[in-house]
């Protein structure tokens, strides 16, 4: 016992026995001897630093040490204490994603094995610094910007609202790893700066007055707004709903990809989420968990998002593509006010993730091949936005959908590519042959035109059109693909999101439509459109001729971007044929008079800014039709030889009801 003694008294650098302390002795046959002294002690470990360097030093501190020993093993374990540290000056810890205002250490606890050879040493253990937390505040380890305000808002009156452990641990004494414990609360102390507007200006441009009676002419109006409105509350709401911290990343690091927190999902009836997620009683309020070096939360609280994935540059439509009579006034330069939002990625999983660009990214890909779904909101050419629906399982309906990261690395060089996240809808096979494959979700053309040199917002879009604006592709598209269409998807076979911008070589096809979008096509590299095809199909009758509406986008050699609206154009004669891919036999029977025929239909323009709409009896369907004439060579009852050539023949081309075959 005396040399046991001896060797207690040679720690005395970690505790030092008063004059008089409680001691206690036990000893075993098997089990060795234990020594618990009451103690009083001091230390100054190198590790953790402060933010400004200084290094901690714990004085006067209180409690117990135990000596352990068994045969040649000695264990040393102590548990001290100093509630007074509280009054010291809070200072800043740094984690990789976040900073820390703490108290200097309230207590220590110590876990050792004593060195064979040097008894003064501890050969490995563990150091565990107990921090009282006031304030803490997300950061990226590389450069960011963020919707953070600046300073900590720390008021000293306040109470610690949490504790966090600093451990260090070393398996030998010149190689010890600090790693962080504790719950951190939903209130950081840091404010979020509100979003603000584009500001709309005019530019220094004069233009003629019959442009600018034009252009006040069509300036968006109410039933326009309340149309945009509608299909901008969707995305509003859900951009609402992700509304928080935002850090994004401006090094080529991380890609320019950024992390964004929406505590909220905590409260109310996400509150067993938060239970789960920090595996604890603890309420909701404890929604951080320091795990390592790194602040973590579920993942379906955070997730990726990068800067608005296209271009909305502006769009001209050149003076001999402006076809009055079938079209009427288009603005020749139609520009957006803004690029459409940030594009985001979002994980369905309560397993914790770091709070850190490429780590989430990597969390997500994880969850996903594990079975879990994911989403995506983003957007594409000029006023296009879609949220996208990942699906991991197959079905009866579709194939899985498909999420990769794509990153060349050149070990040679010591070089790697970029993050590229790519989605490949159905993965690239379509469960039928009916159409291209696509995404669940939905995808819409916002109203987001404004005249480029008035800036006046015209409650127009590149897919729009003045004359018959019901009858417009944009119209036909979104009452098919937007949240309330009629086939809700998103036609696009896949995405490659990145950082820098998005590559998309999409060609979606649906060769059975009827009344229906039959083309969306797309190629665009690093953020900037080379090319885009929206394509409407239908029929006139009573005739059964197949009818196109195209509007074309493209970037020609000088580097600006044209569009083209083709009008409505016929691809075969109007024998009655109402054929299609799905309907190989002619569903209907004819008597059609003294016309029997019409060929080479040409000029077909509305003939009213109206459409005709009506229940159908037979079943039920609502029928939308737009009057439209055509010129055509006529065949005529009777007639022999050759066919006569008439003008402004009438005709009614179907919108409504949309026959698809996904």
């Amino acid at each position: 016992m005396a040399n046991f003694i001896r060797k207690f008294r040679s720690y005395s650098a970690i505790p030092e026995l008063s004059s008089c302390f409680p001691l206690i002795y036990y000893c075993h046959t098997t089990e060795g001897e234990t020594l618990l002294a009451g103690c009083m002690g001091q230390i100054q470990p190198d590790r953790p630093v402060f933010v400004e360097g200084s290094r901690i030093t714990m004085q006067d501190l209180k409690g117990w040490v135990i000596f352990q020993a068994k045969a040649t093993e000695i264990k040393i374990n102590a548990l001290l204490g100093n509630p007074e540290a509280l009054k010291k000056p809070f200072k800043s810890l740094a984690l990789e994603n976040a900073l820390m205002v703490v108290s200097q250490p309230t207590g220590l606890i110590l876990e050792g094995t004593l060195s064979a050879t040097n008894q003064n040493s501890i050969e490995k253990g563990q150091l565990t610094l107990l921090h009282g937390l006031l304030r803490w505040k997300p950061i990226l380890p590389d450069p960011y910007v963020s919707n953070l305000q600046g300073g900590w808002n720390i008021d000293r009156a306040g109470a610690s609202s949490s504790i966090v452990f600093a451990q260090t641990s070393w398996e030998q004494p010149d190689k010890p790893v600090v790693t962080f414990k504790g719950d951190l609360p939903l209130l950081s102390g840091v404010g979020i700066k509100p979003p603000s507007d584009p500001t709309i200006k005019s530019l220094p441009v004069e233009l003629d007055g019959k442009t600018l009676e034009d252009i006040k002419k069509h300036e968006i109006n109410g039933n326009q707004r309340e149309r945009k409105n509608e299909i901008d509350r969707v995305f509003d709401q859900l951009e609402k709903s992700l509304s928080g911290w935002k850090l994004l990343d401006v090094s080529t690091n991380m890609d320019l990809i950024g992390v964004s927190v929406n505590p909220s999902l905590f409260r109310g009836r996400d509150t067993l989420l938060a239970t789960h997620a920090i595996a604890s009683e603890q309420s909701s309020n404890k929604a951080f968990v320091v795990k390592g070096m790194a602040v973590n939360t579920p993942l379906s609280v955070v997730h990726v998002f990068t800067v608005p994935q296209v271009q909305w540059e502006p769009v001209r439509t050149l003076p001999e593509d402006q076809n009055v009579a079938a079209l009427d006034w288009f603005p020749e330069n139609l520009s957006s006010a803004t690029d459409g939002g940030a594009t985001r990625l979002i994980g369905i999983n309560q397993e914790l993730s770091p709070i850190i660009p490429d780590v989430v990214v990597r969390q997500i890909r994880k969850s996903f091949t594990e079975g879990n779904p994911a989403a995506a909101l983003t957007t594409l050419s000029f006023g296009l936005k879609a949220i996208v629906q990942l699906s991991p399982q197959n079905t009866a309906t579709r194939n899985a959908d498909s999420l990769d990261i794509v990153q060349p690395a050149f070990p040679q060089k010591k070089m790697k590519g970029g993050i590229q996240i790519n989605l490949m809808a159905e993965s690239g096979n379509p469960k039928f042959d009916s159409r291209s494959p696509g995404f669940e979700g939905f995808m819409a053309q916002t109203l987001n035109g404004y005249e480029l040199f008035t800036g006046t917002e015209l409650g127009l879009s590149v897919l729009g059109a003045t004359l018959q604006p019901d009858a417009s592709v944009e119209t036909q598209f979104n009452k098919e693909f937007a949240a309330s269409g009629s086939a809700r998807m998103v036609p696009v076979t896949r995405f490659d999101l990145s950082g820098y911008g998005e590559s998309n070589f999409s060609e979606w096809d649906n060769p059975g439509a009827l009344a229906s979008i039959g083309k969306v096509q797309f190629k665009i590299m690093v953020g900037r459109t080379a090319f885009e095809v929206v394509k409407f199909v239908s029929k006139i009758y009573p005739w059964g001729t197949t009818v196109t509406r195209s509007v074309v986008i493209e970037r020609r050699s000088g580097g600006g971007v044209i569009r083209k609206d083709s009008g409505w154009q016929a691809t075969q004669a109007g024998i009655f044929d109402f054929r299609l891919t799905a309907i190989p036999v002619n569903p209907y029977q004819f008597k059609p008079g003294i016309f029997k025929n019409c060929y080479d239909l040409k000029n077909i323009r509305p003939a009213s800014n109206n459409i005709i709409q009506f229940n159908d009896p037979a079943n039920g369907n609502n029928v939308e039709l737009a009057p439209v004439y055509f010129d055509a060579n006529v065949q005529l009852d009777g007639q022999v030889d050759g066919n006569i050539f008439s003008r402004g023949i009438l005709g009614f081309i179907q919108l409504e009801p949309k026959l698809n075959y996904g």
